[in-house]
């Protein structure tokens, strides 16, 4: 609510401006005796203005018509008046007091009518936020669909993939796993398909990478090896199975990967020292 109080309070800020500093800045007094050489010098020069907005096609030829006798009447007014004129800069000034009252309050007004004050509350944005998000009725919509989608076109292997992932998002890791095993058949042997798939059946037994999981990074890391989440799921295949040393070594490598000092080097540098507590326990 603060920050709205600052945007409005900025906005009527900027619209004083331009509202009173005109009042305010009136031109001194002049006299104005014999002023008939300047106004027709001053005529000449808008005309002069007129036909070049005309050129450039500023104004069409209606409008320059129009300004052009509105101009040749204007000093021809001004030509009749030959009593002395001054002009007040003082006149006008006085609207800036009101104006400057009740502009703020005009909009303030106005607000309360058309506006939602709880329209920058935070509990509002929030709520708007949290209304956004889709439901899990609306996830599990959106998966079904999918799903019936590659029933009709089971040769789509990057729906599969996106079939995949979203069952492991809803933790449907059985239905997961099988639609990775799809992709698998019809992709070959990719590396990151193998472990994604090792990732999932680990899950699906509870975390553990003992079996399959092991022996599908093994498979992957032999067609790629220098693959992050195949050095980080081997050190941690080899951790399970006691391998210590093993493990240290993958993360090692894998941590080379990483800008020193970065996040993904600390968490592999944290994986490391707990792999050597555990050595030193030994």
């Amino acid at each position: 609510m603060m920050q709205f109080g600052i945007f409005v309070a900025l906005f009527i800020a900027i619209a004083l401006c331009f509202l009173l500093i005109p009042l305010w800045m009136k031109p001194k007094c002049v006299a104005q005796t014999d002023t008939s050489d300047i106004n027709v010098q001053l005529a000449q020069k808008k005309l002069q203005v007129l036909e070049a907005d005309l050129e450039n096609f500023v104004i069409t030829q209606a409008q320059y018509e129009s300004l052009r006798n509105e101009l040749m009447l204007n000093l021809h007014r001004d030509l009749k008046k030959t009593d002395s004129q001054k002009i007040d800069e003082t006149k006008g000034r006085w609207l800036a007091i009101p104006l400057a009252v009740l502009v703020p309050l005009l909009a303030l007004a106005i607000y309360s009518v058309k506006g939602d004050l709880r329209a920058f509350d935070d509990v509002t944005l929030t709520q708007s936020e949290a209304a956004k998000r889709p439901t899990p009725e609306m996830i599990n919509s959106m998966v079904e669909k999918l799903a019936q989608k590659m029933k009709d076109n089971p040769q789509d292997s990057q729906g599969w993939l996106m079939l995949a992932r979203s069952y492991k998002v809803l933790k449907r890791y059985d239905e997961s796993v099988d639609a990775l095993r799809k992709a698998r058949a019809l992709t070959g042997e990719q590396p990151e398909i193998l472990l994604q798939l090792a990732d999932v059946i680990a899950m699906e037994q509870g975390g553990s990478l003992r079996g399959e999981p092991t022996d599908l990074v093994t498979e992957a890391l032999e067609i790629d090896a220098n693959n992050d989440m195949g050095l980080w799921l081997s050190g941690l295949a080899n951790t399970e199975n006691g391998k210590l040393n093993e493990a240290i070594a993958l993360w090692q490598k894998l941590q080379t990967h990483y800008p020193q000092g970065g996040d993904d080097y600390l968490e592999v540098q944290k994986m490391i020292d707990q792999a050597r507590d555990a050595l030193a326990k030994k």
